[in-house]
């Protein structure tokens, strides 16, 4: 049976260990969606706090020890940034005026580094790829209703005197040559 030694020298299975470790890492995942809670934390009475991130306890600055939520940890500093900006990101856009307002802000602060850097602006470039397809799309179609226009000279020359033939000819001729091209497929 697997059986690790702790730090302390009383022997604990692996299971009980990877127990615990994913209790506190699940504590320490749900610390980080919810932060907030560490709002109201008070000070204990060595004048410590519990990270909001990491779980452990520190001794905030002085002057912050109400708002102060996050330990000196690299990692942490990190973690409260993230949330700080996912906040602030949830604020600006929480009304339609914001949301408009922020993908300005975004807009102009991108083109302003594109210029800076001597890029090309990226709605030029959609933009020229966007005629470019709707140009193809365009000569396709000029093709495809030649070829319709044709096709319908061609069986109104068969001498049919309604539209209903008609259109009943150019099925069977789209049925013939679906079956063509199936076997030039089963051949090739």
């Amino acid at each position: 049976m697997n059986q690790y030694t702790s730090f302390f020298g009383k022997c604990k299975s692996a299971a009980s260990i990877l127990q615990k470790r994913r209790a506190r890492n699940a504590e320490w995942e749900d610390n980080l969606r919810h932060p907030e809670r560490f709002l109201h934390q008070k000070v204990n009475r060595d004048g410590m706090k519990r990270c909001a991130c990491c779980g452990r306890l520190f001794k905030p600055t002085r002057f912050h020890e109400d708002d102060q939520l996050y330990c000196k940890d690299d990692e942490c500093k990190r973690q409260r940034d993230n949330y700080r900006a996912r906040k602030a990101y949830k604020e600006r856009v929480s009304t339609r005026e914001g949301k408009i307002e922020h993908y300005q802000k975004s807009k102009a602060k991108r083109t302003m580094v594109e210029e800076a850097i001597g890029i090309e602006h990226s709605e030029d470039k959609y933009a020229r790829k966007r005629n470019a397809v709707r140009r193809k799309l365009e000569e396709m179609k000029e093709k495809l209703d030649s070829m319709l226009y044709a096709l319908l000279g061609m069986v109104v020359s068969f001498g049919l005197p309604t539209a209903d033939l008609v259109v009943e000819k150019i099925r069977d001729f789209i049925k013939m040559g679906e079956e063509l091209f199936l076997k030039s497929i089963e051949n090739g």
